[in-house]
């Protein structure tokens, strides 16, 4: 796992790549619509970067786009809201009452806040670890299909095993790094940081993709980009490799 270039190549981008994490911040900070238009975009790079050998080049942010954005971003929002209301939500609330409980049992109010802050860490583990891939699901396949990314996310938690859980918690950390560097930044650089953060994870989930294929994974579709935002080889030998890629998957899928 490359974490360097996961919490880097977003910034790296040459002349552009602060524009772009200037960019997402805006438009995440836009209400209700913002965080959808910014998965939308997430979609994009994630496509470019499974076309890129180099796992690094990605399309810089263009506000005249953000219909197709909205667009792409939909169902995995939808479908990161739905589990999140049938899963997350009812642990969540579960562990507060266990919490509650325990805090109340030994006449100790003073442990709530502290249990609640470890459940806390755990539930943002959890959030990871299970979003990651129905998150993966839901861009590639551009619809919401319960059953299928519910399927998959198995299948990929159960293939990938132990090193899954490993990556998750060296990536909170990195987040919580990230996030504190940016909190030292006069406060408001918490909202760039976590824009870095969210591309961030979207590299690792592909890095995470790429050794879940290398294991004997099923492969997810590539997402059908308008020509506006389609993949664009950074040198012409990758792109003749890539159309024959294609042209191979093309033809095993036939």
């Amino acid at each position: 796992m490359d974490y360097a270039k996961a919490y880097l190549f977003f910034l790296r981008k040459p002349q552009t790549g602060f524009k772009n994490v200037l960019f997402g911040t805006i438009i995440s900070l836009i209400p209700a619509i913002g965080p959808i238009i910014f998965l939308g975009y997430m979609v994009v790079i994630a496509e470019w970067l499974l076309k890129d050998e180099k796992r690094e080049n990605y399309p810089d942010f263009s506000f005249d786009r953000f219909l197709d954005y909205l667009k792409l971003g939909l169902w995995p929002f939808v479908t990161v809201l739905i589990f999140s209301l049938l899963i997350i939500l009812p642990i969540y609330l579960i562990l507060a009452a266990i919490a509650f409980g325990i805090g109340i049992a030994l006449d100790e109010p003073i442990l709530i806040p502290i249990i609640l802050a470890i459940l806390g860490l755990f539930l943002g583990f959890m959030i990871s670890y299970v979003m990651g891939p129905l998150l993966l699901y839901s861009q590639k396949y551009q619809k919401l299909d319960i059953k299928g990314a519910s399927r998959f996310a198995l299948n990929f938690v159960k293939t990938l095993g132990f090193k899954h859980v490993i990556v998750v918690i060296i990536n909170m950390m990195l987040s919580f790094l990230v996030t504190l560097i940016g909190f030292l930044f006069c406060l408001i650089g918490i909202y760039p940081a976590n824009t870095v953060s969210q591309v961030a994870y979207e590299h690792i989930l592909i890095q995470l993709y790429d050794e879940y294929l290398a294991l004997g994974g099923d492969r997810l579709p590539s997402v059908d980009l308008p020509h506006e935002l389609a993949f664009q080889p950074s040198d012409l030998n990758q792109s003749r490799r890539f159309s024959q890629e294609q042209k191979d998957y093309d033809d095993s899928e036939f």
